[in-house]
């Protein structure tokens, strides 16, 4: 394989994951397939053609993805499921794939991705529905070598719950890629990095037409000396009347290191709201003698600050459940 040019992608913006990592891991490993099984809850197959978006890239990471040789999956998800379990295994060599995945029907559907590889992954996932409904997407990483991981979806003329969540312990790219137009959207996105990792989280939303809302809450953990970047954008078109769009985001320091950059680009005059925001939330000296004076301790505090952020703007309580559910066996090493 020829070696892939990388350059930034513009002098004032640094990549916290230098993409050259990940060009090289590509010359370096041979490329492999990755298997992909299913407990319950839906079925699994290999697709002959590579799924069809028209959003483009918003990284060289997308870039370098899409001219590796890589397989498609097709998941087809059952009406009545609940919780999908979805193991992805690679190997040792740089394992690529393109996974589509088909949901039925309007019940909250909790996606969990367990994904193991010794090697660098790239992963891009397509989501498809053939109702309005309410997802969750869980992606749960082991060690390994620098990876990507792309994640793809459109909301069109409806209201909409959506919850992602990453657990990293490798270097990690990821880029999430939305379109709301005409929609009522609440995006819940919570990442922990951790195990002295390096986890790059970028969003782009692109939102217009009728009384669109888009309201974005992202949660960072870094924990363990791991270092976590949270940053995007929310891009109003302008063709949006009456629209609103919240893009907040939240970061907790257990030991870690967090970098946080939420932005909006405005191109219509008919903005009912539009704001951003980022804090780096810690208990101060008088919070923390008001809650030991109540009997908790500075860990037990910082797990009820980190439940609390967990829930904040879901406005569903099955997803918040499921949310809390998810983050208890890492809550307790805190």
């Amino acid at each position: 394989m020829q070696e892939l040019v990388v350059a930034g992608d513009s002098p004032t913006i640094k990549h916290y994951i230098e993409p050259r990592q990940f060009s090289d891991a590509l010359l370096k490993y041979p490329i492999e397939d990755v298997l992909i099984t299913i407990r319950d809850g839906g079925s699994v197959s290999k697709s002959s053609t590579l799924p069809e978006y028209q959003g483009g890239c918003v990284s060289l990471f997308c870039a370098i993805h899409s001219k590796i040789p890589r397989s498609t999956w097709l998941i087809t998800l059952e009406e009545d499921a609940s919780v999908i379990p979805i193991h992805v295994a690679g190997g040792s060599g740089f394992s690529a794939s393109d996974i589509i995945i088909e949901t039925r029907g309007s019940r909250i559907h909790v996606i969990d991705f367990s994904i193991e590889s010794s090697g660098p992954l790239s992963l891009r996932i397509y989501l498809k529905r053939d109702k309005p409904s309410n997802t969750m997407l869980v992606f749960r990483l082991s060690r390994g070598p620098v990876s990507y991981l792309g994640v793809v979806d459109d909301y069109l003329g409806y209201e909409a719950r959506r919850v992602v969540l990453v657990d990293s312990q490798r270097t990690l790219r990821v880029d999430e890629v939305l379109k709301a137009s005409s929609t009522n959207l609440t995006h819940k996105i919570i990442t922990i990095v951790r195990d002295n990792s390096t986890l790059d989280y970028y969003l782009r939303v692109e939102t217009g037409g009728s009384s669109p809302s888009v309201k974005i809450h992202h949660l960072l953990l870094a924990l363990e000396g791991s270092t976590g970047v949270a940053r995007g954008v929310v891009r109003i078109r302008e063709d949006a009347g009456d629209a609103t769009a919240v893009y907040g985001i939240d970061s907790v320091q257990l030991g870690g290191n967090a970098f946080m950059q939420p932005s909006l680009e405005v191109s219509s005059n008919k903005v009912l709201e539009g704001r951003h925001y980022a804090r780096n939330l810690r208990l101060s000296p008088e919070q923390g003698f008001y809650l030991a004076s109540r009997g908790l301790d500075e860990k037990q505090a910082y797990r009820l600050l980190v439940e609390s952020l967990a829930r904040y703007t879901v406005g569903d309580k099955e997803l918040e459940d499921r949310i809390l559910d998810y983050l208890k066996p890492i809550l307790q090493y805190l």
